[in-house]
C-alpha cells in the first residue's frame, strides 16, 4: 500500500464533467488498482491552503465563483515530478484564464501563495519509481478539455479517501 502524505484544510477545484470527467476517472481509477495509489476526483485545483472555519471558506468561494466567468481548460501532454501529489499529471494548456482565475482567488480569500501556481490535473497521487514514471508519460497521450463553468470547494483534511465536497458554486 502507497504511503501518502494527509492534505489540510480546503482547496477549490475545477472539475471537467461529462465523458472528459468519465475518461479521467476511468485512468485514474486504473492507475489506483495498478500502482496501490489512492482514488480522487479529477480536478485542477485553483487554490489550496484554506484553512478558514467551514462557514467563511463557502461564502467566499460563493463570491470567488459570481466574480468568474466560465472558461474553456486544455489537457495537454503527461509529465511527473517527485512531489507526491504531482507524481503523474496532464499539463494545462493556455493557462491564461486560470492563472487570472487563481489571481482573483487570491485576493477574494485574502492570501498569497507560497510557491508559483502551476496548474495541472493529476492522475496519479504517490510515491514511483522514476522508471515507472517514464514509461506511463511516454504512452499515448489524449489531449482533452473542459468547460470550468463550477467551483468546487472541497476539504482536504486528511488522506484522499476521506476528502469530501464542501460546497458548488456556478461560475459567473
Amino acid at each position: 500500500m502507497d504511503q501518502h502524505p494527509a492534505g489540510t484544510g480546503y482547496a477549490l477545484w475545477l472539475m471537467p464533467g461529462g465523458q472528459t470527467y468519465r475518461h479521467l476517472a476511468r485512468r485514474i481509477l486504473e492507475f489506483s488498482r495498478r500502482h496501490s495509489t489512492p482514488r480522487f476526483e479529477p480536478h485542477v485545483t485553483l487554490f489550496s491552503g484554506i484553512t478558514l472555519p467551514e462557514p467563511e471558506a463557502i461564502s467566499h468561494a460563493a463570491t470567488l465563483a459570481r466574480r468568474l466567468a466560465p472558461f474553456e481548460v486544455r489537457l495537454g501532454e503527461v509529465d511527473f515530478t517527485d512531489e507526491y501529489f504531482r507524481c503523474l499529471f496532464l499539463c494545462v494548456l493556455s493557462a491564461d484564464a486560470l492563472l487570472e482565475a487563481h489571481k482573483t482567488a487570491c485576493e477574494v480569500f485574502g492570501l498569497r501563495d507560497q510557491q508559483p501556481y502551476t496548474p495541472h490535473l493529476s492522475l496519479m497521487y504517490g510515491s514511483l519509481p522514476l522508471e515507472v514514471k517514464k514509461r506511463i508519460a511516454a504512452g499515448p497521450s489524449a489531449h482533452l478539455s473542459f468547460q470550468a463553468s463550477r467551483l468546487h470547494l472541497y476539504s482536504v483534511n486528511g488522506r484522499p479517501d476521506v476528502w469530501r465536497p464542501a460546497g458548488t458554486f456556478n461560475l459567473g
